[in-house]
This record gives structure tokens, sequence and C-alpha cells, in this order.
């Protein structure tokens, strides 16, 4: 089941910007979620619940598991993780392991 995604505005009427990305995906299995095909950010990760063996990777890559920029593990346990960092190609998120946890990615 590919991640559930909602989209909004990120600014307030004036510009000021509220949050980091116009869309959140919230994850909950062990899957690939190809989130963008192009270049774009991600704001950050929210990991809600560790899961057991649980492994979230991010790859700047619009089709593939190949240029890795960041990786968590059970073991970093929850919390959320400010990355804002800019996407080159593509935004792809893969989970694996044992028990799958829930994260939300917000991103742009």
């Amino acid at each position: 089941m590919a991640a559930s995604t909602k989209g909004g505005n990120a600014a307030l009427s004036d510009g000021t910007l509220t949050r980091t990305g116009n869309w959140a995906s919230v994850i909950t299995l062990s899957e690939t979620n190809q989130l963008k095909a192009k270049a774009g950010k991600i704001g950050h990760i929210a990991v809600w619940d560790a899961g057991t063996a649980w492994v979230i990777d991010v790859y700047d890559d619009p089709d593939s598991n190949d240029s890795a920029v960041w990786q968590w593990v059970t073991a970093d346990g929850k919390g959320i993780f400010a990355l804002q960092m800019p996407m080159q190609t593509g935004i792809r998120i893969v989970t694996s392991g044992t028990t799958a946890g829930s994260a939300t990615v917000v991103w742009e």
C-alpha cells in the first residue's frame, strides 16, 4: 500500500511559511514510496513508532535505490528529524524490517 499523502498550502496569505513542505506522507508498511520524480526537498521525518528492526532509507533518485542520502534505524528511536535537505533528482523512501513502524515525511 502506498503512503497516505496529503497536501496543502505551506504559507499564510502574507507569504509567511508555516511549515517546511507542501506534502505530508504517512508510511506504515515496509515498502518503496516514490514521492517525487524531480527536484524537491525533504523538510523533516517524524518517526512515531519505531517498529522492530525497521529501517528508513532516503534516496535522491527518481526511480531506483541509488544515491542514498539519509538512513534511520530502529535503534535511533522515535523522534523528529529536521533534514531540510534539497533533492536534485527525486525523493524515494524505502522502508524495510521485521515489523514496520510509522513515520511521517514532510516534503515538497
